[in-house]
């Protein structure tokens, strides 16, 4: 009886080394791309059904992307405002604290899955879905995964960083001091309200027993990991990113870049004040709350706005070198591998994940955070860098490949820890 029972044992363990997940729900606020998080997820959703996966892609607010309507994900979309899009103010607010038609419409979704064989994966929440789909996703029991494309996780506004004085923020997240200093980009009214929100988060994010996290780069999981997460299951997966083209061009190589939001924290004001002092070519790709003053403060830069791919790459060959002069703790920096693929110099801020991917005097340099006086010198130096691309091209399906690889380790524990109480009972 006792070797009977060994063999079913055996068989029970041999089955779970082969546990395949074969459902993936994406969540995120979005069904359409707002920013870089949210390529993120839609791309995952398109990438894991192009591997086979059964990928339902759950969203808050429409229009639902091309790149979903054209693949074989499927879609649910509450179909609601985001809390800025929201015309009723007293709704947003509500809503932003706790959304219960997408805790609600997230329920119905999850009630046809098997917890056996399906993960979720969340992106963003904070805009539309609010922390209630990390319940529903919890008191059912469902193995699920956060991809922490900025730092909402653990600080109330979401990048340890005081927008009104322009520094990053070194207070203990949801501490007294935090609580009482006024650091939101709109009002400290607004930072109340984000007090709030985290206050309820915490209680369904951080506390879940089922939640495992994924880091984006080293930089970010450096500055989570250890003070707010160090007791939780994590993965460094960096986020997928499109290898940019160059055109063919008779064009020398002449100008510094800088690409981006131009706005304080992304520090492109440093940037058109060092290409100025050093009266060499810049030219900035992106707009934001800064443009107007920018452009009226410095006319010997090339403002271009937002561009399209295509139009990108048409100036890539006049870029001598990128210049990523954050102030914030940026979380991964992808413009920055684009460019060191492309054999193109950059010159990144030291308080930024992109630091993760310079070899100093090899393929660019780090200048210390806010020193104009050092990014002029490494300015200078990146000129006389001239190396083969060092970032290995992107393999096919890497990403997806890693995903799938610790959705199934995670379920593997499950069935693994079902398998050692069985046989001790």
């Amino acid at each position: 009886m006792q070797d009977e029972r060994k063999l079913v044992m055996n068989n029970v363990i041999y089955s779970a080394v082969n546990k395949r997940v074969e459902n993936v729900i994406i969540v995120n606020d979005f069904g359409y791309v707002d920013g870089g998080a949210s390529s993120v997820a839609i791309r995952t959703a398109v990438e894991l059904a192009d591997k086979g996966l059964k990928v339902t892609f759950f969203c808050g607010e429409a229009p639902v992307c091309d790149e979903l309507k054209n693949s074989s994900v499927n879609v649910v979309c509450t179909d609601q405002k985001s809390l800025m899009n929201n015309p009723s103010k007293i709704n947003a607010a509500l809503t932003g604290l706790w959304n219960k038609k997408a805790k609600r419409e997230f329920e119905k979704l999850l009630s046809r899955y098997s917890v056996e064989n399906t993960a979720v994966h969340f992106h963003t929440w904070t805009k539309c879905l609010s922390s209630s789909v990390f319940e529903a996703a919890e008191e059912k029991g469902f193995l699920s995964f956060l991809t922490l494309h900025d730092y909402f996780s653990a600080c109330p506004n979401g990048a340890f960083y005081d927008y009104r004085k322009n520094v990053n923020c070194g207070e203990k997240p949801m501490s007294a001091k935090c609580v009482l200093r006024n650091c939101d980009q709109r009002s400290y009214l607004q930072k109340v309200y984000r007090i709030l929100r985290q206050a309820v988060q915490n209680r369904y994010v951080k506390n879940s027993k089922n939640l495992k996290l994924i880091y984006v780069s080293k930089f970010s999981r450096k500055i989570l990991e250890k003070d707010y997460f160090s007791d939780r299951t994590s993965y460094l997966i960096q986020n997928p990113y499109s290898r940019r083209s160059i055109a063919k061009s008779a064009k020398q190589k002449s100008k510094f870049a800088f690409i981006g939001r131009l706005d304080p924290e992304k520090n492109p004001y440093m940037f058109c004040k060092a290409c100025t002092e050093l009266n060499v070519p810049g030219i900035v790709i992106g707009a934001g709350e800064q443009s107007s003053f920018l452009k009226e403060k410095f006319p010997n830069i090339e403002f271009t706005g937002w561009l399209k791919e295509k139009e990108i790459s048409d100036h890539i060959p006049e870029i001598k070198a990128l210049v990523f002069p954050s102030l914030w703790y940026e979380t991964a920096g992808l413009t920055v591998l684009q460019f060191l693929e492309m054999g193109i110099p950059c010159v990144v801020s030291s308080n930024c994940a992109a630091t993760d991917y310079i070899n100093s005097g090899k393929n660019g340099y780090v200048f210390n955070v806010n020193d104009i006086e050092d990014l002029k010198s490494k300015m200078l130096l990146s000129e006389k860098l001239v190396f083969s691309p060092s970032i290995p091209a992107e393999k096919k399906d890497e990403y997806a490949d890693q995903l799938i690889a610790a959705y199934e380790k995670e379920l593997q524990k499950r069935v693994n820890l079902k398998t050692t109480i069985r046989e001790k009972a």
